[in-house]
C-alpha cells in the first residue's frame, strides 16, 4: 500500500530523492560486484579470512588470505578502483572480533597495496565498508562504519591523498547497534552518496547525504507508531519486541545498495537485527512507496 509521507522526511527532500531511493540488504551479503565485472567475496565468520575474486563468468580469478589464517570473524569486501590506478582494487575490513584494520588488494593481482587502523587500535568489534566516488575526483573514496556494538561512528578515506576526509557519529553516539554504510548514484547517471544505517536514540534509520557537499538529503525512519511512514506489520512487530538502542541488547540496521529493476528504479530494503537475531526485511518501491512482496 502506498505510503503516507510527512514535510522533512526522505521522501520529501526532493522528487528525485522520492522517486529514486536505494536498495538495502543483510550485512551479510559480501558479493560485490565491480564495473570491470570482476566479483569479490569474503569469507563468512567460522572460517579463514579467505577472499575470492571471480571473472565476469563466474570462474575464480584469484583468492588470497585478507587477515592472518586464525582469524575467523568473517571478512567484509568492497571492490572499486581506491587507487587512481584505473585498475579494480578490493578494500577488505574484518567482521565482529577484528581490529579496525582496513587493506587494500590489487583486484587483477591480489597485490596488497594499502593497510591502516581507521579507529582505535583496541576497537574490536569489526567494521563495515563501502567504496565510490562521492566527490566526483574520478576515482572511489572507502567509507568506513563501526561494526555491531560499536558506537555509529563512520570515517571516509581518499587512499589517493592519504587523507581522511571525514570522521563522524551517524547517529547517536551513545547506541551500540554499530552502524552500515553504502555508496550509491539515487537516479540514473546521478552522482554517488553516502547512504548510513543506524539508531537514533530508540529509532532505527538510514540517512541519504550529498557526499561532494556533506549535506544531508533525507532520513528515511522506521519507529513504529512515530514513523514517518506506514511499517509493515512484520517489521512492526519486530519493533515492538525488541528493545531498540537498549545498551544489553542493541538493534543495528542494516543497509546496502543493489540492482536497480526494469525501470532504473533501486528498492530500499531495511533490517534490523540483534546479537543473535536478523528480522525480517521491508522492500519498497521508492516511486510509490508500497509495500512489495
Amino acid at each position: 500500500m502506498p505510503r503516507p509521507t510527512t514535510p522533512g522526511r526522505f521522501a520529501d527532500q526532493s522528487a528525485t530523492i522520492h522517486r529514486q531511493l536505494l536498495r538495502a540488504e543483510i550485512l551479510e551479503s559480501r558479493d560485490v560486484p565491480d564495473a570491470t565485472g570482476l566479483t569479490a567475496t569474503g569469507a563468512a565468520a567460522g572460517t579463514a579470512p579467505i577472499v575470492t575474486v571471480y571473472n565476469s563468468d563466474g570462474s575464480v580469478h584469484l583468492s588470497f588470505l585478507a587477515f592472518e589464517s586464525t582469524f575467523t570473524g568473517g571478512v567484509t569486501v568492497a571492490v572499486a578502483d581506491v587507487t587512481g590506478d584505473g585498475v579494480p582494487d578490493v578494500v577488505v575490513v574484518p567482521g565482529a572480533g577484528g581490529g579496525p584494520l582496513m587493506k587494500v588488494f590489487n583486484a587483477e593481482t591480489g597485490a596488497p597495496e594499502l593497510s591502516r587502523f581507521v579507529f582505535e587500535d583496541s576497537f574490536r568489534n569489526g567494521l563495515t565498508v563501502a567504496a565510490g566516488d562521492v566527490t566526483g575526483a574520478g576515482y572511489a573514496q572507502i567509507l568506513i562504519g563501526a561494526g555491531y556494538g560499536g558506537a555509529p561512528r563512520v570515517q571516509l578515506y581518499d587512499a589517493v591523498t592519504n587523507t581522511t576526509m571525514r570522521d563522524y557519529f551517524a547517529f547517536d553516539p551513545n547506541s551500540r547497534g554499530g552502524v552500515s554504510v553504502a555508496i550509491a548514484s539515487l537516479v540514473p547517471n546521478g552522482p554517488e552518496e553516502i547512504i548510513t544505517g543506524g539508531v537514533n536514540g530508540a529509532t532505527p534509520q538510514v540517512t541519504v547525504t550529498d557526499g561532494a557537499n556533506n549535506v544531508t538529503l533525507g532520513t528515511y525512519t522506521v519507529s513504529g507508531s512515530t514513523n514517518s511512514t506506514s511499517v509493515s506489520p512484520s517489521l512492526r512487530d519486530l519493533l515492538d519486541s525488541t528493545p531498540v538502542g537498549n545498551s544489553v541488547t542493541p538493534v543495528g540496521v542494516s543497509v546496502t545498495v543493489g540492482n536497480p529493476d526494469s525501470l532504473g528504479v533501486r528498492h530500499l530494503l531495511i533490517s534490523l537485527y540483534d546479537s543473535t537475531t536478523m528480522g525480517p526485511q521491508i522492500d519498497v518501491d521508492p516511486t510509490t512507496f508500497a509495500t512489495l512482496p
